[in-house]
């Protein structure tokens, strides 16, 4: 029989001491899958009653360092090496950015949203890309105007995100040596 380890919840921090939901769990120690799956179905669907929807939990092996609040409580730092003072951990967590995915690669997670008028019929691909909001599928690569949180947005990968600011640098300083030039003409 595998033993349940002992684990830490991990709450929004709303300030001033208070919590907000529960954005996953630590299971003290790097743990196995199995110790993981059994987790799942024991402690969080059963006693918190937790359903992370179609993307899952995110689960990876990291190092934990607490640093106390004044109110109570401690802010988690996270990093893929410890020393002292961190505290290995099996981090069970809530999918970043609540599963949405990059426009380009649907299976990379997003790291930037850019709005859609800085992007070459942008407001083409929100209107391609548009989500029904009762679709199961949790690849969603742009922020339409179906009730998301932020309406008009492409998602990017990391990345999409670097060759589009590059390219937007880019652009920006011809635009500028463009002007420039006008100015000197005239």
């Amino acid at each position: 029989m595998i033993a349940l380890p002992h684990f830490d919840e991990v709450r929004e921090d709303e300030g001033g001491g208070d919590y907000g939901d529960i954005m996953g769990f630590d299971l003290r120690g790097h743990h196995d899958s199995d110790v993981v799956d059994l987790f799942l179905a024991t402690v969080v669907e059963d006693e918190y009653e937790i359903d992370p929807g179609p993307g899952g939990w995110d689960v990876t092996h990291e190092w934990r360092h607490t640093i106390p609040n004044r109110e109570g409580g401690g802010r988690y730092y996270y990093a893929a090496s410890g020393g002292r003072g961190w505290t290995p951990v099996t981090r069970i967590a809530e999918p970043p950015h609540g599963r949405a995915w990059c426009i380009n690669h649907p299976f990379e997670p997003y790291s930037m949203a850019v709005p859609a008028t800085s992007v070459l019929d942008g407001e083409a691909l929100i209107a391609k890309h548009a989500i029904d909001p009762d679709d199961p599928d949790p690849r969603r690569v742009v922020e339409s105007a179906c009730g998301a949180s932020q309406p008009g947005y492409i998602n990017l990968c990391r990345a999409c995100a670097k060759s589009f600011r590059e390219r937007e640098a880019a652009a920006r300083k011809a635009a500028l040596a463009d002007f420039y030039s006008k100015q000197e003409a005239s």
